[in-house]
This record gives structure tokens, sequence and C-alpha cells, in this order.
């Protein structure tokens, strides 16, 4: 067993060898897509009876002519042998091989070619940031094997590199483009102009220095003058509340000099006679509890309000009803005298 995984192993390495070197002797360098004619050139091709192609990698019979027999799968043999591949892929890179015998079965030729399939390169972009005032350029691309990076500067090329070095970083602000090729394609990106002449002490919070101090200055300038308003607002309630004190306190005293005739000093009839009706329980422990509080209630009732009609006297049920007024009685009058005033005397 382990025997025969050596050989496996050996036989893997080998075919990555052989792979490897393929692709750096390329006989035909094509894109995908694209057709391909593997030339065959043999002085009598009408003695080649039996044509054979085939592909190592994947051991595939590409194409084969046998006595008129044809078997196309990736191509067409032509009448002096070439094979005709109209679109390629990416799985023909690699080596083909023919082989030729005539019509007793002798081999008239055998040879090998080597085909490179490459992907095409979409076009690159070029972008840039400022690091301590230097640009820092990068070169944007699918990422792909086998491709070289080309950089230029105003036009002249100062770095080339693999597809690894995307990146490079310059001291001098410029016109800068780059380059992605590959041995069957390239292509080239647009020409972009760095700017890092602006100081990075220049900047606050990575905006432009001055603006952003003038967007402080501006919320500072909020914030101030809603804390002014907050402590007026306080201010005024202070002083609202410490007058509403200090009335209640004078109130409060002129009550204890002069109490209001209230309980035992009300009147106990009124204007017409009749009895005074009583005090409202909840008005009397009122004034009895904080009788200034009520006083200042009822002055700003006083003020808010006309002055009501008094209440209706009680009706008393053994009281009797005043009279009914009487008619005047008519009397005749009596008749003046009609003689003169001085014959009457």
């Amino acid at each position: 067993m382990k025997s025969k995984d050596c050989v496996i192993v050996i036989f893997f390495y080998s075919v990555l060898i052989i792979s490897s070197k393929a692709s750096k002797n390329c006989n035909y360098t094509k894109l995908e897509e694209e057709s391909v004619t593997f030339e065959l050139l043999y002085k009598s091709p009408e003695k080649m009876k039996d044509i054979k192609w085939k592909h190592e990698q994947s051991n595939t019979i590409v194409a084969r002519r046998n006595k008129g027999q044809i078997s196309n799968v990736w191509g067409e043999i032509a009448e002096n042998g070439s094979l005709n591949i109209k679109q390629i892929k990416r799985i023909y890179n690699g080596s083909f091989t023919v082989d030729a015998y005539d019509e007793f079965g002798s081999l008239l030729l055998k040879a090998t070619t080597i085909l490179c399939v490459y992907e095409k390169i979409l076009k690159p972009a070029v972008n840039f940031t400022c690091a301590k005032g230097r640009p820092k350029l990068t070169c944007e691309f699918k990422n792909n094997k086998e491709l070289t990076i080309i950089w230029r500067k105003d036009g002249k090329e100062f770095r080339r590199g693999t597809s690894d070095q995307e990146q490079v970083i310059k001291t001098e602000n410029g016109k800068y483009q780059c380059t992605v090729s590959n041995p069957a394609h390239n292509d080239t990106s647009k020409e972009i102009t760095t700017d890092c002449s602006t100081n990075e002490s220049d900047k606050l919070f990575g905006f432009d220095f001055w603006v952003m101090v003038a967007l402080l200055a501006g919320g500072g300038g909020l914030v101030i003058l809603l804390i002014i308003l907050l402590i007026t607002c306080a201010w005024q309630r202070c002083k609202q509340q410490e007058k509403r004190q200090q009335d209640i306190e004078e109130l409060r005293l002129n009550h204890l000099q002069n109490p209001p005739p209230y309980a035992d000093q009300r009147s106990k009839q009124t204007a017409r006679g009749q009895p005074a009706p009583p005090l409202p329980l909840d008005e009397a422990d009122d004034y009895i509890n904080n009788p200034a509080e009520v006083l200042l209630q009822t002055q700003t009732k006083t003020k808010g309000q006309g002055r009501g009609r008094p209440p209706p006297p009680p009706i008393d049920e053994d009281e009797e009803p005043p009279p009914l007024p009487q008619p005047r009685k008519k009397a005749p009058r009596a008749r003046k005298s009609q003689e003169p005033r001085y014959l009457q005397q």
C-alpha cells in the first residue's frame, strides 16, 4: 500500500511540474471564448489515415479521424490534420499531443503543442487615501493569478510588480494610473489626481478644523441659551412661590389681629328677619384649620365672580302666610259747586 501511495504522489507532482513548465513555455496564448488552430505540418498529409489528438492533463481524446470515421469532442480535424477549436475553455489549458499513422499502422508523426488559456481582465480602478500628507494608492481589480501590475505617474512607469503588490505609497501628489496585464490581455485604469497637501493638524475628528470649530461653537451657544432659559423660568417660579407665601403670611397676621365674623360672631338673622342658614361644615373646618387659605380663596372667588343673590329664607310650616292685598274701595266723589268763587264766600 505504501509503495502504491508513493507512486500516486510521484505521479501527482510530475503532472504539476509538467503543467507548470507548459504554462511557462506556451506555443499558443489565448483568452477564454477565443478560437485556436493547432497546425500540423507534414509533407505528405494524404498518407495519414489515422490521426488522434489528445489532451494530456485530462487524458481526453479531443478529436480523431480513422479511415474516414470522424470523432470530434473538443474540436475538428482539418484535411491536413490540424485541430480547430472554436470556443476555448479554462480546462483546455495544458499540452496536446497528436499521433499520425499510415494505412498499415506505422507511426508517421508524433508532436506536442502547449496551449495557455487566460481570463479576460476587467478594467481596474485606482483609489487613494491620505496618510500623514502622503497618498496611499490602491489598484483594485479582480483577483486573478499570474497578473502583473504596472504603476505610472504622469504617464511614466515607476513601478512594476505582481498581483500581490497592488498597493503603493508615494510622497508626492500627481496623476496616477495602474495597468493590469497577463500574457494574453491587459487593461489600464482611469487616471486620477491625488491631493494630500492638507495638513493633518488642520483637521479635527477627520473634518476641517474651522468647520468643526464653527459647528461646536454653534452647538455650545444653543446649549448656553437653553441653560439661561431654564434658570430664568426656575427663578420666576421661585419668586412666585415666595410672593404667594408672603401673601399667606400677611393674611394670617391680619386674621390674628382682626378675626373675621365667623361662627359665633355671625348674625343669626338675615336682613329680612329670617334665620340665617348655617355655615357649611367643610368651610367651617377649613377656616378653623387654616383661616388664611380660606380668606385667600374667598377673595379670589369674589374677584372673579359677581355678587350672588342671597338664598331664599326657609319656609316655616307653622307661620301664617301674610294677608293678601285688598282692592281699594271706590266711593262717589263729591261734586264741586259750579258757583263762582265770589258767591261761595
